[in-house]
């Protein structure tokens, strides 16, 4: 493959520009990060506020609160070559609250029937991965055609006893990473067994606080979501502004003995 090369002198003269360039863009990329992982940290700070006014002897076990738990078929199960209507769910696919079903494996309607014989998702259903990583959840919202891929557990809200968005934001609390911790300490790798998947305790306040409960998080959570996508946005945009400056240096696109750099983040506030 034929390469341009420059003189060594106009080399260096790159390299040295491409240094300092990138070397803002990282250290306001480092900036987003950070500003990514308190924004995160805010949304489970936002549900212990929430949940500190209980006592923790106020907890009852999450499977006196559900109406089903349902673990998944633990073997994989064979993905089709052609896109389908049928679903299946990987730990991959549950993040910070949410199933995302965007890179979904499709699979075909008699593997789907088979791998939904203990019961199919619904939109609602709280899940919850037990092992690679341990300890994501995030609800169903989709209509989808949906089954659980390997290492997932089902959380279906009993609306009588508990709300399923409060069942959910049980699970995005710190008395839950106790827990979990817990039940993953000595293991090479973090896993949780089924068995203990029943015995997690949740908060159970009485019916006629529970809609107050769920408005106080859910809007502290959305206004740190929101400060997490735009950080991560942010992140995304310096990602794309370094490869162009880098492409643009070293294929002549500019002369880096005049460029001063002031637009090397142009279009991304700090």
């Amino acid at each position: 493959m034929p390469l341009l090369i420059p003189p060594l002198e106009e080399q260096r003269r790159i390299a040295d520009f491409l240094d300092a360039e990138t070397a803002r863009i990282d250290a306001l990329s480092q900036r987003f990060r950070r500003l990514a992982d308190l924004a995160q940290e805010r949304v489970r700070a936002v549900v212990d506020a929430a949940f500190a006014e209980y006592e923790a002897e106020s907890r009852v076990p999450v499977s006196a609160v559900c109406r089903a738990i349902v673990d998944c078929v633990n073997k994989t199960a064979p993905v089709s070559a052609e896109t389908t209507p049928y679903k299946m769910i990987r730990t991959s696919n549950i993040r910070n609250g949410e199933v995302d079903l965007t890179d979904a494996f499709s699979v075909e309607k008699e593997v789907f029937t088979e791998w939904n014989r203990r019961g199919a998702p619904r939109p609602g259903d709280v899940l919850f991965t037990r092992e690679a990583p341990l300890g994501q959840v995030g609800m169903l919202r989709s209509n989808e055609k949906v089954f659980l891929g390997q290492r997932i557990m089902l959380y279906r809200a009993d609306e009588s006893r508990i709300r399923k968005e409060l069942l959910l934001f049980n699970f995005l609390g710190s008395h839950m990473n106790r827990q979990l911790r817990l039940l993953g300490a000595g293991s090479l790798h973090e896993h949780m067994r089924v068995g203990d998947g029943l015995k997690l305790q949740v908060f159970c306040p009485p019916p006629d606080q529970q809609n107050a409960l769920i408005t106080q998080i859910q809007e502290g959570r959305d206004d740190s979501l929101r400060l997490s996508s735009l950080a991560q946005r942010q992140l995304a945009l310096l990602n794309e502004r370094r490869q162009a400056l880098i492409t643009a240096a070293v294929t002549g696109q500019f002369d880096v003995t005049t460029a001063s750099g002031r637009n090397a983040t142009e279009g991304v506030s700090a």
